[in-house]
């Protein structure tokens, strides 16, 4: 019974640090594109 609560432990923790490298890079992308696109209209026809 340890062994599956302290697997069980890992892998909740595993989850999590996952989960919040997940978060921070969703977090990075999102304020580092921001400022360079900004377009209203991405699809303009140039005829």
């Amino acid at each position: 019974v340890l062994a599956v609560s302290g697997y069980y432990d890992s892998l909740r923790l595993g989850g999590l640090i996952v989960a919040g490298i997940f978060f921070v890079l969703g977090v990075v992308l999102i304020l580092s594109e921001r400022p360079q696109n900004t377009p209203k209209h991405p699809k303009i026809p140039q005829n």
